[in-house]
């Protein structure tokens, strides 16, 4: 969840009008303080929202039929399910490979992190530089990023 460690993307994107909810189960499974606190913080300034829509039981049931998937994984696409049906359109962000493999087979619109950031960018919703510091901020981090991301 180092995309949590990136307040300005957060804000930029709530600008949009878009609505960035997060499942209670990936807001649980949170384990960095950094990160925890800066997610509470978005969500004190209504720019994050923690969705309960899903109960333990309906996770537990999808786990039995991708038991590979974490509960974070498995909530995102529960609430893409329900959601898909509004006028909106939703997207998942997933940066496990298996997440994104089975939402592709489950036809559920997903990107990752990087996906998600060359998007906006070529939108020209950030600069190509606010991109290239994000991008520099995550390679210093624990966060895996292809060589094809890398300049």
């Amino acid at each position: 969840m180092k995309e949590i460690d990136c307040p300005d993307l957060i804000d930029t994107i709530s600008k949009l009008n878009h609505e960035l909810i997060i499942p209670s189960h990936v807001y649980d499974e949170l384990k960095d303080k950094k990160t925890k606190t800066s997610c509470d913080i978005l969500i004190g300034e209504n720019k994050l929202k923690v969705s309960h829509l899903n109960s333990i039981d309906e996770i537990t049931d999808l786990q039995k039929t991708y038991p590979y998937l974490g509960k974070g994984e498995l909530d995102s696409m529960l609430h893409y399910q329900k959601l898909s049906g509004n006028t909106t359109q939703v997207y998942c962000i997933f940066d496990d490979r298996r997440a994104r493999k089975t939402a592709t087979l489950n036809h559920i619109p997903h990107t990752g992190l990087l996906g998600l950031l060359q998007m906006i960018r070529d939108k020209s919703i950030i600069a190509t530089s606010e991109y290239e510091s994000i991008i520099h901020s995550l390679q210093n981090s624990n966060f895996r990023i292809p060589k094809e991301f890398v300049k």
